[in-house]
């Protein structure tokens, strides 16, 4: 089975004057492992955001992306994520989720394994 892809855009941002402006290039990863390895709740969370086409709390998916933190190739100041609604739209339809809404972590532990994505650990504290 073939994974397939869900085109997001990171932007990486810094503060100046207590405002985030962009800092760099942006560029576009595959968020399509990183949504699926959140809970159904968290898939939720950002299928709604991105729905509302204003929505940029979308920090969930750089986070189980890896794409921020302290690492050599991480970013860790601000940052937002960009996610096409149809884009989004065509991937949970391909991998089988015809309604978000009930979606539960059973049915997306199953999505997981056939595409062999692991659940990410949600953070401590």
């Amino acid at each position: 089975m073939s994974k397939p892809v869900l085109n997001a855009t990171f932007q990486p941002q810094q503060w100046v004057n207590d405002h985030a402006v962009d800092d760099g290039a942006s560029f576009d990863f595959d968020a399509g492992p990183a949504l699926l390895s959140l809970s159904a709740d968290r898939v939720r969370f950002i299928v709604g955001e991105v729905e509302r086409h204003w929505g940029r709390d979308l920090d969930m998916l750089a986070e189980a992306a890896d794409l921020i933190g302290n690492g050599e190739d991480q970013h860790s100041g601000p940052f937002y994520v960009d996610v096409d609604a149809d884009d989004l739209v065509g991937f949970l339809k391909e991998v089988g989720i015809a309604d978000v809404s009930k979606l539960t972590d059973d049915e997306l532990a199953r999505i997981r394994d056939g595409y062999s994505v692991q659940p990410s650990v949600p953070a401590i504290g």
